[in-house]
């Protein structure tokens, strides 16, 4: 019979690991925003750097809150996998051995095991202590495979946004915006921006230097620009509702769906 102490550790690590799998699943592959971990985690990296205006120059905030923003974001994820399956192979008794002596590793040692597993890359002096263990050790290194392509796929997906979020906002500053005929260029690169801004909500959070190229304050720019023409507003109005993390009711009047954008705005804005 295991020990209640071993069961206490492999529920706990199973429990982490199923609430960052799906977190990381639902944000890097869900195409419906960031899940509720990444989000409070993303939203904890920004205020940090918002904080730092106090002493950092403003032109290094804008230039690092996005990186700053993703790295966290892609470390928790990376930090949780390795502590669930460290809570894992520490239930073993043991799981986990010392490759030289076949003595039970430390928790260091797993530690190291986890990470060699996870990374594939298999430069560990411990290895896994049975056929059993070896086998937990070979799904380990699939999740650390999947966890790491899809981290960087989901890195260059943001990255990519933000790029095509600031060309749409040097685009549609080009145009007149009173003349309705121009709807028929921005309209659709407006409809493809916000929804690959709902799948990868985490581009809002890369500052840019001048505001006429920060998404956010495009978004409301437009938004503001069109307030007096109640039809084309509402055609607008369509696209940017899908926007992850604008919260505004379908009822919604106009000052009030200006006044949801520009808090929404705000919350991914450094100025």
């Amino acid at each position: 019979m295991p020990e209640i102490g071993d069961v206490i550790l492999a529920v706990s690590g199973v429990v982490i690991l199923i609430l960052t799998l799906v977190d990381f699943a639902y944000t890097t592959i869900g195409g419906s925003g960031a899940g509720p971990l990444s989000r409070r985690v993303s939203r904890l990296a920004w205020l940090a750097v918002a904080g730092s205006k106090g002493w950092a120059p403003a032109t290094v905030a804008r230039r690092a809150v996005g990186p700053v923003v993703m790295s966290v974001t892609a470390l928790f994820w990376i930090a949780m996998t390795c502590a669930g399956w460290l809570l894992v192979f520490r239930s073993g008794t043991p799981a986990v051995v010392v490759s030289e002596t076949d003595a039970p590793a430390d928790w260091a040692q797993t530690l190291a095991f986890v990470g060699s597993a996870l990374s594939t890359v298999g430069a560990s002096n411990a290895q896994a202590s049975n056929t059993f263990w070896d086998n937990v050790a070979m799904v380990a290194a699939v999740n650390g495979m999947v966890v790491l392509t899809l981290s960087v796929t989901f890195v260059l997906n943001v990255t990519q946004t933000v790029v095509k979020g600031r060309g749409f906002a040097a685009l549609v500053r080009s145009y007149d915006l009173n003349r309705g005929a121009n709807d028929d260029v921005i309209l659709p690169q407006l409809a493809n921006l916000c929804f690959q801004l709902k799948a990868f909500p985490l581009a809002v959070y890369y500052s840019a230097e001048r505001t006429e190229s920060s998404i956010p304050h495009t978004m409301v720019w437009i938004a503001e620009s069109l307030a007096h023409d109640p039809s084309r507003f509402e055609r607008y109005r369509g696209f940017m509702k899908e926007l992850s993390g604008l919260h505004v009711d379908r009822e919604t009047n106009t000052a009030g769906f200006l006044d949801g954008l520009r808090n929404w705005a705000a919350r991914s804005s450094l100025d």
